[in-house]
């Protein structure tokens, strides 16, 4: 197996006692113990921090995989490219978008990091399986900036599609409100017969908060090679890419609701809220 962590995926936050603690989400996939399914399906998330700078760390003893198992969730549990939001009532929140569901989703610590609880999706803000970024604005503490890949998956755990990407905005960490679209594609194209690949997509974005702007880049499809589009390739999920660099006047930004112009498919609003279901 092996162990990753994402970009953007370290933070720091002041603890009400005054210590400054590092965190950052690590992804473990296959063979570690009790799992021995491919580790291309299966991503486990363990929250490392430290209280001395980075010299020491601790490990949180609830992974995602408990959180999962205990939803009684009996596919490939699949949890990854995570990111930490400290609340304004002293709770953290980790969020996720690369998961088996079709939303957003967090789990909730009230110890600061050392246990994790709940696995939650938020209906109204759905997206395929992707990476994301959320940066809390250093000019205006308890604000964040999300950007995401707000598309509803083809299917439960699908990568695609990836072409509406959305910023969002909260001030205690938990309540998002939508402010604009940063892109917006053509869903999809049939390059073959039956075979769609997506011919546009947004990956990896990083939010930078300024004073007065937004710096949001990522990777933007730059075109399809055609060896990527045949039946049975492997090598259809990501493009070759180009950087997109978008800046937003933090003045011009005004909240919007959650609509049927915001939200992707409002009839899964009707769902129950268990993320696996």
């Amino acid at each position: 197996g092996y162990s990753i962590f994402h970009a953007q995926s370290l933070a720091e936050f002041t603890l009400p006692d005054g210590r400054q603690r590092l965190y950052i989400p690590i992804i473990h996939t296959p063979p570690y113990e009790g799992v021995s399914i491919s580790p291309v399906r299966c991503h486990n998330t363990v929250v490392y921090y430290s209280d001395d700078g980075g010299h020491t760390w601790e490990a949180s003893e609830t992974c995602t995989n408990d959180l999962i198992e205990e939803t009684g969730f009996s596919g490939v549990p699949d949890y990854a490219e995570t990111k930490l939001v400290y609340c304004s009532d002293d709770t953290l929140r980790l969020y996720c978008t690369r998961n088996d569901s079709r939303f957003l989703t967090y789990s909730e610590s009230y110890d600061f990091g050392k246990t994790w609880h709940g696995l939650h999706s938020i209906r109204h803000m759905q997206c395929a399986k992707s990476s994301f970024s959320v940066m809390q604005d250093p000019y205006e503490k308890g604000t964040y900036y999300m950007a995401f890949v707000n598309d509803r998956s083809w299917s439960r755990g699908n990568v695609s599609p990836r072409t509406r990407f959305t910023l969002a905005r909260s001030y205690d960490g938990k309540n998002w409100e939508f402010l604009c679209d940063l892109e917006r594609f053509a869903t999809r194209i049939a390059d073959y017969p039956g075979i769609y690949i997506p011919l546009f997509q947004v990956v990896d974005p990083v939010v930078t908060v300024f004073r007065d702007y937004i710096i949001v880049d990522s990777g933007i499809s730059a075109r399809q090679s055609i060896e990527k589009c045949k039946p049975g390739s492997t090598k259809a999920v990501h493009h070759e890419q180009r950087t997109g660099i978008i800046r937003i006047d933090k003045s011009k930004l005004v909240s919007k609701p959650w609509n049927e112009y915001s939200i992707n498919d409002m009839s899964l609003l009707e769902d129950d809220g268990e993320v696996w279901l």
